[in-house]
């Protein structure tokens, strides 16, 4: 653990509430933290577990350990502490309520530790992606850093490149302070091919897609990354 720079704050709505009450094994406090349903908390169990929807995997030395949606938690899950020690999990509770969820975008680390108080020893989560109702309609996750933000497409398979929605995400990071964005596509799901065709055009002329510059990247046929502004 060490400290980094906090690089972008911003907030989103949702139409659920997500609370996790947690118990620390050492001193017996409890917390309940207030997220939705996908903010991603670093967890070990024993049990089978789908890694965060976000795309987040864990990859470090601690075993049977995943970063997993807050709305997937289960009572007996353990949460890391800010000291190492452990919380547990001992009680989620999803609410159809309507939420403001703040976030961080951290440097170098992408993750920070979260209490609901002052007694209460923080727990370790991962900054989820910024999200909004464009993001949704085009499956995408954006993860913020600094001035950059780097879109891509959830089962790495773009199913929606309407210009109108691209030009709109381009509008909302604008106004979270990002200048440029990568978008990495990922397989181009479309059933007419025009697209495909379209941007691999593009790609062998050097060409620009609605501003974005386009370029190919692994399968030629359709995947590309595409480049540019957001203004």
């Amino acid at each position: 653990m060490a400290w980094q720079a906090v690089q972008a704050q911003y907030s989103n709505p949702y139409e659920e509430t997500v609370s996790v009450t947690v118990r620390d094994a050492e001193t017996g406090i409890e917390q309940t933290i207030v997220s939705n349903r996908i903010h991603p908390y670093f967890v070990q169990t024993a049990r089978a577990v789908a890694d965060s929807s976000e795309g987040h995997v864990y990859t470090g030395p601690l075993e049977n350990s995943h970063w997993v949606d807050a709305a997937e938690l289960q009572t007996g899950d353990r949460l890391l502490n800010d000291d190492g020690t452990w919380a547990e999990v001992v009680g989620v509770e999803v609410e159809a309520e309507p939420l403001t969820a703040f976030n961080l975008t951290v440097a170098e680390f992408h993750t920070y530790f979260v209490a609901a108080n002052e007694n209460a020893a923080p727990v370790w989560v991962h900054n989820d992606c910024f999200t909004s109702g464009v993001t949704e309609r085009m499956n995408a996750r954006v993860n913020i850093d600094g001035g950059s933000a780097t879109i891509d497409f959830r089962s790495q398979r773009a199913t929606s490149l309407d210009p109108s929605d691209v030009n709109a995400l381009r509008a909302e990071l604008a106004a979270e302070g990002v200048d440029t964005i990568v978008v990495n596509t990922g397989s181009v799901v479309e059933p007419t091919g025009v697209l495909r065709s379209y941007l691999n055009r593009l790609a062998d002329r050097g060409g620009t897609w609605h501003g974005l510059n386009v370029y190919r990247a692994g399968n030629p046929a359709n995947e590309f990354i595409l480049t540019g502004s957001t203004r």
